[in-house]
């Protein structure tokens, strides 16, 4: 058997012209697979527990990293974090994008769809470095100041991210052909938010803050009727009224829930705002806020057609999947697929949109 070809060294800085992903959150052990250093075909497992000294993992010879569900070939770093540590891989910037596009969009899905993604993965990931890291699920990380890392590797805060030793020939050549380019406005990069399916209704404003938001490619939002082809084009979802009471009284609202509904709608129909009606008193909240704490996955848009209230439970039939805002994806495969360029994909999600080469 060969020896292991990976490095362990002691962490001393961090090389700031790498792009650094969090790839795992505080844990106190964890099991890393490194697949690739044996010519007998068998893996390495590294266990870690916490308490450790910080760590620097190397590949050599084209070893990779298996952790949880994805697969890495940067470095990785071994950080502890009082009582826990995280991980952090450092890897290129487009290598990263290998790693994203094919779990944002499918690998067998049209060229120009993947050249739109890749763009659309580029310029959202470039506008995120310039903001600040917040991680709302981690109050530890509630301010970054990105001595640790730039961005993390799910979906709920920045992009999904499983690890460039997973990429496909399709996504990496989309990757590779657009190599550079993002999406702009008045010569400046804005970040082109997208999602599943906006129901077929139309993609609508941003449904939080940003300060993109009031862009015209973002400002109003454009007409779809392409994305009845997904499998998530209609739901429906049962929560009982308890995990809903539990919500309002986060929100500083007690009391029985009696009523639901949709309070606000932008101009394509995503609900903007709910109104919930309890025996105390009645509270309107911001209809994604809501989404959010109910589990995106759950509640998959905010583009509701029925709220029906019996037997202790509240069920919400709806349309689409994601919030609404920016570009449709399932709408734009429909395009690609009907011989539109990336260049027209976008220029029709995002008006006014300019494409740019960063440097």
């Amino acid at each position: 058997m060969k020896t292991i070809l990976f490095l362990l060294i002691l962490l001393s800085s961090i090389n700031a012209s790498a792009l650094r992903v969090l790839l795992v959150d505080p844990v106190d052990e964890l099991d890393i697979k490194i697949e690739g250093v044996s010519s007998a075909g068998t893996d390495t497992v590294l266990k870690l527990k916490a308490p450790l000294e910080a760590l620097t993992i190397t590949p050599q010879n084209g070893a990779t990293f298996a952790i949880n569900d994805g697969k890495y070939e940067g470095v990785l770093k071994i950080i502890p974090q009082g009582a826990n540590f995280i991980v952090v891989e450092e890897i290129d910037f487009e290598d990263y994008l290998r790693g994203v596009v094919p779990f944002e969009v499918h690998y067998e899905w049209p060229d120009e769809l993947l050249k739109t993604q890749a763009i659309l993965a580029r310029s959202y990931a470039l506008r995120a470095l310039e903001d600040a890291v917040i991680d709302y699920n981690n109050p530890a990380f509630k301010t970054n100041d990105r001595t640790v890392y730039e961005l993390t590797n799910d979906s709920h805060r920045n992009q999904m991210y499983r690890g460039s030793a997973m990429g496909y020939p399709s996504t990496d050549k989309a990757v590779r052909e657009t190599k550079g380019l993002i999406t702009a406005y008045n010569d400046k990069l804005f970040a082109p938010y997208y999602h599943s399916s906006c129901g077929a209704v139309g993609t609508d404003p941003l449904p939080w803050f940003s300060d993109d938001a009031d862009l015209p490619p973002l400002k109003k939002g454009v007409k779809c009727n392409l994305c009845t082809t997904s499998k998530y084009h209609s739901w429906e979802i049962t929560f009982p009224e308890e995990d809903i009471e539990k919500f309002l009284l986060s929100k500083g609202l007690d009391g029985h829930l009696e009523k639901v509904k949709v309070a606000a709608r932008a101009k394509h129909k995503h609900a903007t705002e709910f109104l919930f009606v309890t025996d105390k008193g009645k509270i309107k909240t911001n209809a994604h806020d809501f989404r959010m704490a109910m589990g995106p996955g759950t509640l998959r848009s905010t583009n509701i057609k029925n709220i029906k209230e019996a037997d202790g439970k509240v069920t919400f039939k709806g349309n689409g999947w994601g919030h609404g805002a920016g570009l449709c994806q399932i709408g734009a495969k429909e395009m690609a697929s009907a011989g539109k360029t990336y260049e027209e994909i976008l220029k029709y999600y995002f008006p006014g949109v300019q494409l740019q080469k960063y440097k």
